[in-house]
């Protein structure tokens, strides 16, 4: 089947989501703190590489949500990259081989000038404490 045309808009943010396979508790914190650290690494080097701006962002036991903007429309790349290179610095953690993320992110549009960004942003930074 067709992959849908991920369509993009420079000044829009963008919240996104993407699961581990099977939702398996691959991105759980470690005590030493390198999973997280990984996730920081990772999304700071995705970041330079594509101009992307980060507005919020939470790293769950299996999965992530992320609020985002790019202007040069390479949202698509910058999450290839963010999570090409999670998946192999968690790997290396984990002393596994194989697929973290095997579906396409799910992205939604943020309208400005409303309480979307702010209520999208409050779900991202609030979610483990729901969890």
């Amino acid at each position: 089947m067709p992959r849908k045309l991920r369509l993009q808009h420079p000044d829009l943010l963008v919240f996104v989501t993407n699961r581990c396979l099977e939702a398996r508790y691959f991105s759980s914190p470690d005590e030493e703190g390198l999973v997280n650290a990984a996730f920081a690494l990772s999304l700071r080097e995705a970041q330079l590489l594509h101009q992307i701006e980060a507005f919020a962002y939470v790293l769950m036991g299996n999965h992530f949500h992320g609020l985002f903007r790019g202007n040069l429309l390479n949202m698509p790349a910058f999450m290839r990259d963010l999570q090409s290179k999670f998946a192999r610095r968690l790997n290396r953690i984990r002393g596994r081989r194989g697929t973290v993320f095997p579906d396409r992110y799910h992205d939604q549009f943020v309208k400005n000038g409303d309480s979307a960004e702010l209520t999208q942003a409050m779900y991202c930074l609030l979610n483990p404490v729901r969890a």
